[in-house]
């Protein structure tokens, strides 16, 4: 069941996270790309469902995940890092059917201990969009945020099917599907509200220092040239 949002002051922006144990029947199912921040289908429609868990484990505290479906369908969520995912051969070989999983397909649905819990919230059609995922393991809640158009659920996480430790889950589609991990903001360009792009706040800095250093330069220049005056 969902349940309304609340503020904290203390959130960890997650940004070193990386999948480094994947979950599938066969090599044409999935693979992990970029150094383990990007998990992708192998071979689009010949594969089948597969999965890759995080490398972070999260027991208490606030975190904040971003994720960036590149294209495809997906699922993000978490589950138990004690409790391995199981291909369920009844759902495809889907296996974020399987216990201790939560979270949300990109399509639309949630999922709550492995169990389809009905629609979660609308979902943007261009591509690539941008998730936040917030684990909040104070609440014993998950919290999923759609950047593109902020559409936004949360779900309460029962400890009894997904004890802590958590851990980030991912599922990409055995059609096609592509789950990167976001890198920090100061490696990344930022969009105002009127969509002009902005560069990060050092390479501002950075452009400053290098404009005055070339104004000294100049300046050494022009008063270092003989006079084209006669006397």
């Amino acid at each position: 069941m969902a349940c309304s949002f609340t503020s904290s002051t203390t959130v960890n922006e997650v940004y070193d996270e990386r999948f480094e144990e994947i979950y599938r029947p066969n090599d044409d199912a999935i693979e992990l790309l970029d150094n383990g921040r990007t998990c992708s289908t192998a071979r689009p429609g010949l594969g089948s469902h597969g999965c890759a868990l995080g490398h972070h484990s999260y027991s208490s505290g606030i975190h904040r995940i971003r994720l960036r479906l590149v294209y495809g369908i997906a699922f993000l969520g978490i589950r138990s890092r004690n409790i391995p995912p199981v291909s369920d051969e009844l759902a495809a070989g889907r296996y974020d059917s399987s216990p201790s999983s939560y979270g949300w397909a990109t399509s639309g649905y949630r999922i709550s201990n492995g169990n389809d819990d009905g629609a979660g919230f609308q979902l943007a059609k261009d591509r690539p969009t941008g998730f936040v995922l917030i684990l909040n393991c104070d609440e014993r809640s998950l919290s999923i945020v759609n950047e593109n158009n902020n559409g936004r659920d949360k779900m309460e996480v029962d400890i009894l099917h997904a004890p802590f430790p958590w851990c980030l889950f991912v599922q990409v589609s055995r059609m096609t599907g592509r789950v990167s991990l976001v890198y920090p903001p100061t490696l990344t360009f930022k969009l105002t509200s009127s969509n002009q792009t902005l560069l990060p706040t050092p390479t501002i800095k950075t452009l400053g220092i290098l404009r005055a250093n070339i104004r000294s330069y100049w300046w050494i220049i022009s008063n270092s040239r003989p006079s084209n005056h006669r006397k």
